[in-house]
Parts: structure tokens; C-alpha cells; sequence
């Protein structure tokens, strides 16, 4: 209990609740919105629509194929188209592969491109490195083969440097303020470290700058031979050479055009339109026939409905972001199959869509409720910074007060920490706001502390004269007389405000010895006082019998007078075999609650009353102060409980809708705190209780 007491002098910390961690805002996690999402649904198919028209071929095939000229009608023989003649069958797909790839960031590109070789870069712990360390890592990150490759670990070299950079001028100030300067006189200074880091990190930006014009202007270049493909596929359909030739040329032409690289955004559209338009000429030249065709339509049909199955079945998926993502792919693999027949191209459309449009809806009220929920958490930490900043604005002069409003302070800190996150651009200001207002609560706690130390030590003093009284009084054999001396001066020594932190475990052991020497030497005398143990088993259990008989009266107090005589003989009798010890224990124990519930008392005074009667047994063992000190730290380790409980119930009760099913939770809440409340106020008065019976645990 000293040290509890004295603890309450040092300095609290209050530790951080959040992390250096990485993650998606809202608005980057929630997706697309749904007017955004039906826009794509249309071009889509609109996409689709100019993939086929009614009657134009739309896949190449391996099989020989014979079809009629435009110029001459006349049937081709199997002989004029070569068996191993190929065209790709999805050349669509491979072209919806070509956009969706031109259709990614320039950097998300390279990354991917190149995965394997960023993986080479060293796993480092920048965490455990100086600042002057991080400084040297990233000149040579920056100056190294890889310096496009670096972009996760200049960042964490950054946040770290940062972090740490912050500690070391919290820790100037913290000695400058200690050594007697004002804060306003308070300057970091210059540091040549992070005049280095800015150097290099302004190197970094021109490099990645230059990197991205050449970039750029690979891209242009990229278009042009693109165009220049596009200017021999239109070239193709004026060929004279064989099928077998042509078919090969177109392929070879093909397989040119998806090894090209990325293009510039603003002319993919133009781009794909034209080499689209062109390859569906050529189609129209080779004159794929009409069973071929259809048979396509047919497979495609089937693979789509397959899609719709799959993103129906994502409509029941409770896991809102993975169906999400899920649809993302089944989107890709809908671009990748092609077009179906012309009369039911809409249906499977629509269908595909409706479920699509359900889907998004879904993620996107996922999202908004998480939202929403954030700015409840926002409300309830301002509500917490305004408690502290009121308890701040209070006149706090007294190590009392200090005491009680430092536990307030603990318990605002305890609520905090099981309310989630605000929304990312207020959490990190209102954290601030709450932790600048606790540091300065308890800035304030050391700087009244380090002016009253003449206190501190008068009261160092008054417990040194406690300690010689205590001394003079540990080898008296007047066990009661004694042990009731001891008892004043124990509460007296609580009374006594706290000592300099140098001397307070000292002065407290010995205090606690003396303490410790007389009540160990009482407990030894009776453990050992056994030659009237059986007459004692014998008066209690003629006790048991009266208390058995008794039948009480009409009067209250005439009962309980009689019920505390009992208890007082119970208690006087003295010990018994220890083999008897349990069973007539056990047997008073019931006669004695017996009788206290035939009275007409309220639950918390029949538990007061029993409680009292189970404190007047435990003294009478061997090993008491053992048995009492376990009794009463499970019964603080219940009050605090309660106390956290009912701090979490009250903020969660304000987050409920006024809705008839969040009445009813709300009363159950009410009910849940107004029983916790019984139980602290019962647990606080059996404390007391206990720390009057023994007082030196």
C-alpha cells in the first residue's frame, strides 16, 4: 500500500494508442461509386458492340475452313488453306490484356514489371538504426543500380529518421526546461543530419523526375510503331500472297503489337478504336464462315453465364471488400471471353450488371456506415478532451486532490483506448489534442510535487516517530492491547501525506517490520495454544446449537444485538483441532447466515453483516494477514473491473439509434451499470471494513 501511495507522486505515462502503420482512407477503399460503376457497365458494352457485328467473323481458327469469295463466289478447297494454318482465337482478349495494361499508373507499372529485381533489395530494420546511419543507408539507396526500385524504403528511412529526430528534441527541451530555461526561450537548433537527409531526398525527386520524362517519351514512341502496325495490318488485305503467308504475317503482326510497350493515356482510346477497326477488317477479308462463328458465340455464352453465376453467388458473401475485389476479377475474365450472339447479348448483359450494381451498392454502404461510425468515434474523443481540459482548468492544491484527479485522468485514458479510430484527417489532431492535455496534467502534477518536497519531508519525519513507536511496541506479549496500539498507528501512518522518493522504501520497510514482528509472534502463540482445543470444538458446537434455537423477536436491534453476542463468543471461544476446523466452521457459518436472513434487512446489509462475521473467522487462523491481503486484492481487482465496465457501457449507450430495439439495449445497459454501481458500493464499504480489522496488510 506504501508504494501504491507513493506511486501516485511519480510520473505517470500515458502510452501512445496508435501505430506507424500504413492504410487505405475511406475514399481509397470504398471503390468505385456507383454512378461510376454503371458508366463502366455501358462501356463495356458498348466495348462488346464493337467487338461483333451481326454477321463479321470474330475468332480465327486451326481447322481448314472453305467460304466463297466476294469477287467470285468460288468455293477455297482444303488444299488452299493449310491445316496448320493458325489464327489466335482471342485476339480480343489479348487486345482487352493490352488495355487494361496501358490503363495502369506509369510507376505501378515498372514495379510490376520488374517485381523479381525489387525483391533483391536488402530486408533492413530501419527502426534499430541513427539517424546518421539512416542518412548513409539512404545516400546509398539513392546513388545505388536499383534507385527506381526504392521507393517503399525511402519512405520508412524517412518516417523513421523523423521519429527519432522528434525524441531527441523532446529529450533537449525536457533537459533545457529541467535546468531552469522557459519554453519560449526553447530552440532545437540546426541539425546536420537532417540538412543532409533534405539534400539527398531532393536528389532522389530529380532522379525519379528524369526517369519519368524518359518514360514519357517512350510512350510516344511506343505509339507511333504501334501505328506503324496498324498501317501493315490495313495492308494486309491488298496481299497476294497465300493464305497460309497472310495468316502467319497477321500473327507475327499481332504478337509485335503486344510487345510494344506503354503508350500515352490521352491517345489509348484513338489507338485501340483504329487497330480494332482494321483487325475486324482483315477478319472480314479471310472470311471465317458462319458455323465457326456461331459456335464461338455459343462458348462465350456459356463462360458469361458461368461470370453471372459467380457474382450472383458474391451478392451473399459477407465479406463486403473480398466480394468486392472478387467482382473486380470477374470483370477481367468478361473483357477476356469475348462477344455472344447478338440476341442475347443484352439479356446476359443486364444480368451480369444487375448483380454487379447490387454488389457495389453494398460495398459502398459498407463503407459509408464505416464512415459514419468514425465520426461517432470523432464526437466521443472530443468529449474525452474536453473532460481532461476541465479537469486541467480546476485548482488542484492538495496531494488529495492529485490523488483522485490523477485517477480520472487514468480511467478518461482507459475509455479511450477501446474507442476505434476517427476519420484520417481529424484522428491524428485529436490524439493531439488529448495527448497535450494529459501531458500537462501530469507536467503540472511534478511541478506541484517538486515545490511542496518541505512538505514531504515533515511528513518523513512524523513517520520516522511512527517507526521508533512501532519498534518500542514489536515484542509487547499483550497480544490485544498491543495489536490495538498498532492498529492506530498504522492508520495514522495513512494519514500522513508522502515522504521523498529517495527515503520512501526505506522508512515503509522498516515500518512494516516492526508491524510484521508483532503480529507474526501473536499469530505463532495461538497457532501453538492447542491444549484446549477440544473444549473449544465443544463450546462452539454448543454455541451452534443456540444459535440454531434462537427464534427472533420483534425488535430489530434487540436481534442484532443478540446475533453480534453470538459472533463475539463465536470469536472468543479460540481455536480448535485442526481436523475439526473446516466442518464446524462451515456448520457456524450456516447457522449464523441462517439467522441473518430471518431478518428483515436489505441485501447490502445481510452482505455487510456476514462479511463481517467471515473477516472475525479468518483472524482467528494461522496465516491471517496472508488470507485478509488475498481477500482484498481480489476485491480491488473486482472494483476496478466494475469501474471499467460501467466507464465502456456508458460511452457505448451514446452510440445507439433512437430506434424501439436500441431502447431496449439502452435499458439493458442502465440496468448493468446501476448493478455494477451496487456491487462497488458494497465492495468499497467491505474494503473499509477490512482495512479497520487489519489495517497492516
Amino acid at each position: 500500500m506504501e508504494n501504491d501511495l507513493n506511486n501516485s507522486v511519480q510520473d505517470e505515462q500515458f502510452g501512445e494508442n496508435t501505430k506507424n502503420v500504413k492504410k487505405k482512407t475511406l475514399n481509397e477503399a470504398s471503390g468505385e461509386s456507383l454512378e461510376a460503376a454503371a458508366k463502366k457497365d455501358e462501356a463495356l458494352l458498348e466495348e462488346e458492340n464493337q467487338l461483333i457485328n451481326s454477321d463479321e467473323p470474330v475468332q480465327k481458327t486451326k481447322k481448314a475452313v472453305t467460304k466463297k469469295t466476294k469477287a467470285s463466289d468460288k468455293k477455297l478447297s482444303e488444299e488452299e488453306i493449310p491445316a496448320d494454318s493458325k489464327v489466335k482465337a482471342d485476339s480480343d482478349k489479348d487486345e482487352v490484356d493490352s488495355v487494361e495494361k496501358e490503363l495502369v499508373e506509369s510507376d505501378d507499372a515498372n514495379a510490376g514489371a520488374d517485381s523479381s529485381s525489387q525483391n533483391t533489395i536488402e530486408e533492413i530494420n530501419y527502426s534499430l538504426l541513427s539517424k546518421s546511419d539512416l542518412v548513409k543507408v539512404l545516400d546509398e539507396l539513392v546513388n545505388g543500380p536499383k534507385v527506381n526500385k526504392i521507393s517503399k524504403e525511402v519512405e520508412e528511412i524517412k518516417a523513421q529518421f523523423y521519429k527519432k529526430h522528434k525524441a531527441d528534441i523532446h529529450e533537449k527541451k525536457k533537459h533545457f526546461l529541467e535546468s531552469g530555461g522557459n519554453e519560449t526561450d526553447f530552440s532545437p537548433g540546426i541539425n546536420e543530419d537532417e540538412l543532409m537527409l533534405k539534400e539527398i531526398l531532393n536528389k532522389y525527386k530529380d532522379i525519379r523526375y528524369q526517369q519519368e520524362q524518359i518514360h514519357e517519351s517512350e510512350k510516344v514512341e511506343n505509339l507511333k510503331k504501334k501505328y506503324e502496325i496498324i498501317e501493315k495490318i490495313k495492308e494486309l488485305v491488298h496481299n497476294d500472297e497465300s493464305i497460309n503467308k497472310t495468316f502467319k504475317d497477321f500473327s507475327d503482326l499481332q504478337k509485335e503489337w503486344h510487345d510494344v510497350g506503354l503508350v500515352p493515356q490521352k491517345d489509348l482510346k484513338t489507338l485501340w478504336e483504329n487497330y480494332n477497326y482494321h483487325v475486324e477488317k482483315f477478319y472480314d477479308y479471310i472470311k471465317i464462315n458462319k458455323e465457326l462463328r456461331d459456335l464461338d458465340l455459343k462458348k462465350n455464352l456459356e463462360a458469361k453465364i458461368v461470370i453471372c453465376e459467380k457474382a450472383e453467388e458474391l451478392i451473399l458473401e459477407t465479406n463486403i471488400v473480398n466480394a468486392f475485389h472478387s467482382l473486380q476479377k470477374l470483370h477481367d475474365q468478361w473483357r477476356e471471353i469475348g462477344p455472344v450472339d447478338k440476341e442475347q447479348r443484352t439479356e446476359i448483359w443486364d444480368r451480369f450488371k444487375e448483380a454487379t450494381s447490387k454488389i457495389n451498392k453494398k460495398h459502398h454502404d459498407y463503407y459509408q456506415d464505416l464512415k459514419d461510425q468514425q465520426k461517432k468515434n470523432l464526437e466521443s474523443k472530443i468529449i474525452l478532451c474536453e473532460k481532461v481540459e476541465e479537469i486541467l482548468a480546476e485548482n488542484i492544491n492538495e496531494h488529495s486532490l492529485w490523488v483522485k484527479k490523477t485517477k480520472e485522468i487514468l480511467e478518461l485514458q482507459n475509455v479511450w483506448k477501446t474507442i476505434g479510430f476517427a476519420p484520417k484527417k481529424d484522428n491524428n489532431k485529436v490524439y493531439a489534442r488529448f495527448r497535450s492535455a494529459c501531458d500537462t496534467f501530469f507536467e503540472k502534477k511534478r511541478k506541484f510535487y517538486s515545490e511542496n518536497m518541505s512538505n514531504q519531508t515533515d511528513n518523513l519525519n512524523k513517520k520516522l516517530k511512527l517507526c521508533e513507536s512501532a519498534e518500542k511496541l514489536k515484542d509487547s506479549e499483550d497480544w490485544k492491547a498491543t495489536a490495538d496500539q498498532l492498529i492506530e498507528i498504522q492508520k495514522e501512518w495513512k494519514k500522513i501525506g508522502p515522504v521523498p522518493r529517495k527515503q520512501s522504501d526505506e522508512v515503509w520497510k522498516r515500518f512494516r517490520a516492526a508491524c510484521d514482528h508483532f503480529f507474526n509472534k501473536r499469530s505463532e502463540f495461538y497457532a501453538n495454544s492447542d491444549k484446549n482445543y477440544e473444549n473449544n470444538l465443544k463450546e462452539k458446537e454448543k454455541l451452534i446449537d443456540e444459535i440454531n434455537a434462537y427464534i427472533p423477536v420483534d425488535n430489530q436491534k434487540v436481534n442484532l444485538n443478540e446475533l453480534k453476542d453470538f459472533q463475539r463468543r463465536w470469536t472468543e471461544i479460540g481455536f480448535v483441532p485442526i481436523n475439526a476446523k473446516e466442518e464446524i466452521s462451515q456448520k457456524y457459518r450456516e447457522a449464523i447466515d441462517r439467522q441473518f436472513d430471518k431478518l428483515d434487512l436489505d441485501d447490502h446489509k445481510k452482505n455487510m453483516l456476514k462479511f463481517k462475521n467471515k473477516l472475525e473467522n479468518i483472524v482467528q487462523k494461522p496465516r491471517s494477514d496472508n488470507k485478509l491481503r488475498f481477500e482484498r486484492e481480489k476485491m480491488m481487482t473486482r472494483l476496478q473491473q466494475l469501474k471499467s465496465d460501467i466507464s465502456v457501457w456508458e460511452n457505448n449507450i451514446g452510440f445507439f439509434a433512437n430506434t424501439k430495439k436500441a431502447d431496449i439495449m439502452v435499458r439493458e445497459f442502465q440496468k448493468k451499470i446501476q448493478d455494477a454501481h451496487d456491487q462497488i458500493k458494497l465492495l468499497e464499504n467491505k474494503i473499509s471494513v477490512l482495512d479497520d480489522t487489519a489495517p497492516d496488510i
